[in-house]
């Protein structure tokens, strides 16, 4: 009975040891589950970090698509040939016909290529003028070339497919 009565004696003590586990018992489930849901806080956050850095990634490169449309400008057949006309004048070369190709659409611009038939008095005009045509602040691609004698004046013939690109 010596413990019976101790109990008695010291229940309150017993009931508040028994109270104090419990509510540790509590508190550590809580703090546990509180610890699991700022875990996941975290990774969420360096999961939206990554979002982020891959959205400010597309943002720029959008960016810089404007920035090459921008860049390409829209152009319609008689601003490339005058433009076309404008260099073979400052290079000493003679367009003796210009004829439009078929236009060739692509997703993000729109190649308009002209068959150009020139004629010069030496090869160096025609280096010149290529140099001119394709620094040119349009986008000019010459896409083929055939280079000859004219028989008759003994100048130099060119026939070439010329391409200006542009956006849509």
């Amino acid at each position: 009975m010596d413990a019976f009565e101790w109990m008695i004696r010291n229940k309150n003590k017993i009931f508040n040891i028994l109270f104090l586990a419990l509510s540790l018992f509590i508190a550590g489930k809580i703090y546990g589950k509180q610890l699991e849901a700022r875990n996941l806080v975290v990774e969420k956050k360096g999961q939206e970090s990554k979002k982020n850095v891959i959205l400010e990634s597309i943002s720029d490169t959008e960016k810089r698509v404007a920035a090459y449309r921008k860049l390409l400008g829209e152009k319609d057949g008689s601003s490339v040939i005058n433009t076309i006309g404008t260099i073979a004048g400052q290079t000493g070369v003679k367009i003796i016909s210009v004829k439009p190709v078929k236009v060739e659409k692509y997703p993000e611009y729109v190649k308009i290529p002209f068959k150009l038939e020139l004629s010069a008095e030496n090869y160096h005009s025609f280096g010149r003028f290529f140099s001119r045509l394709e620094s040119h602040a349009d986008i000019f691609m010459v896409d083929a070339l055939d280079i000859g004698v004219e028989e008759k004046s003994k100048n130099l013939k060119a026939v070439l497919t010329v391409s200006l690109v542009t956006n849509k």
